[in-house]
């Protein structure tokens, strides 16, 4: 969550101030070999030797250690999100302006895979210097959703004042190419860093004309407040008293047999009267699952009369029996094309096994779906119920915390 984001940038900056990075840069010959380790450290799939020899590529605080470390991003397979916690907390204890340099052009130049952006994108979140702070509003234009949501992540942790002026150009380009979930992040980066809100582009820009050259910041309400002044016009659709901003959501429902009866009933009611209430321009889908993941379409597909009615048939014809197949159910959702967020309702704690017949545990749950959304950058609101017990509460929780997104408790 954006919560979560600011505490852990907020400790990686800590550790970019005092820095790791102290040592001289290392021999051509030290380096290479330090590159062999890393190689033998993946090779046999310790996540905790990785991040280890990953500290000490660090400490080159060099060009070519920031394209190290974003290379074992970019091929890294197994143990993904303990691998990307690693490389970011590496990446910040490096202080050096060519560092800094070489993480600006990875996160600027146009055909860099969004992988290895979002990871830069990160590590400029944790600095305070002015270049940074241009990469960062740069790559408000693009065009990538993700890589836009990675970028407007950073500009809020940092309330980065440069950024303004990209924000304005982006909110702008919104106007004519709408998009739901960037548009809110827009909206909270402005709000956040200025204290402000208003409805025009103009007077955005007479007042940040002005303003800038003053140095000043006169808050004029709370997030929440201002938010609220934002969205006013806007009419989003809710799921359990939650509103869904997303226009291009996949819903994801839990079908288990602990869900027959009520809960069920319940489900459907609120799934049907959400799904009516998406906006033209929206576009969704639907999976449940339990045993197996059964998919309404695999494809996002419009929200118009026809598509909203084969969904409710979908929705009416649901039946609960078998396990709670959590992590296979995700999985599915994230291979929806163009999607920005996840809906997930469930009743119960998450079963399943791996390849080798070994069960799956929440916090193994938390870190395959982290490692998978790292690029996608969607966002996962959960609803549990909270009948099922604090274990369910805290796994749906965090899954929602750890993604950016909100958790719901249902009676």
């Amino acid at each position: 969550s954006m919560r979560n984001a600011l505490a852990t940038l907020t400790l990686v900056a800590l550790a970019f101030s005092c820095g790791v990075a102290d040592a001289a840069p290392l021999s051509k010959k030290e380096f290479n070999k330090l590159k062999k380790h890393v190689k033998i450290a993946q090779a046999k799939g310790d996540p905790a030797l990785i991040a280890e020899k990953l500290l000490a590529v660090a400490a080159d605080d060099s060009e070519r250690a920031v394209d190290l470390l974003l290379k074992v991003g970019a091929i890294t397979k197994e143990h993904r999100s303990t691998v990307y916690a690693a490389i970011g907390k590496a990446l910040a204890t490096m202080k050096s302006e060519e560092a800094t340099a070489a993480l600006c052009e990875h996160a600027t130049k146009k055909r860099t895979p969004s992988l290895i952006k979002i990871l830069a994108l990160e590590a400029l979140g944790t600095r305070d210097d002015p270049a940074s702070a241009k990469a960062l509003g740069e790559v408000l234009s693009d065009g990538r959703p993700e890589v836009m949501r990675a970028a407007l992540k950073s500009i809020r942790v940092r309330r980065a004042g440069e950024c303004v002026d990209p924000l304005l150009d982006l909110l702008e380009h919104l106007e004519k190419r709408p998009d739901a979930l960037i548009l809110d992040d827009t909206r909270k980066a402005l709000i956040e860093i200025t204290g402000k809100w208003f409805d025009s582009l103009e007077d955005w820009r007479k007042w940040w004309g002005y303003s800038k050259h003053q140095g000043k910041r006169e808050v004029t309400g709370s997030t929440e407040e201002l938010m609220k002044t934002a969205e006013r016009k806007v009419k989003a659709p809710t799921f359990f008293g939650s509103e869904i901003k997303s226009e291009r959501v996949v819903f994801v429902i839990d079908v288990s047999g602990s869900m027959e009866g009520t809960r069920l009933e319940k489900c459907k009611k609120q799934l049907i009267q959400c799904i009516s209430a998406l906006r033209p321009g929206s576009s969704f889908t639907l999976a449940s699952y339990s045993s197996q993941v059964k998919l309404w379409n695999k494809d996002l597909q419009a929200a118009n009369r026809k598509n909203k009615d084969s969904a409710v048939q979908f929705v009416e014809r649901l039946v609960a029996k078998g396990n709670t197949c959590t992590l296979e159910g995700l999985k599915r959702a994230f291979d929806t094309v163009n999607a920005d967020t996840i809906v997930l309702l469930s009743d119960g704690a998450p079963t399943g096994t791996k390849k080798n017949g070994e069960r799956w545990t929440e916090d193994e749950i938390l870190a395959e779906t982290s490692g998978i959304n790292k690029v996608k950058q969607w966002r996962i609101h959960t609803f549990g119920f909270g009948a099922a017990g604090q274990a369910l509460v805290k796994f749906m929780k965090d899954l929602a915390e750890n993604n950016d997104g909100k958790f719901t408790k249902i009676d």
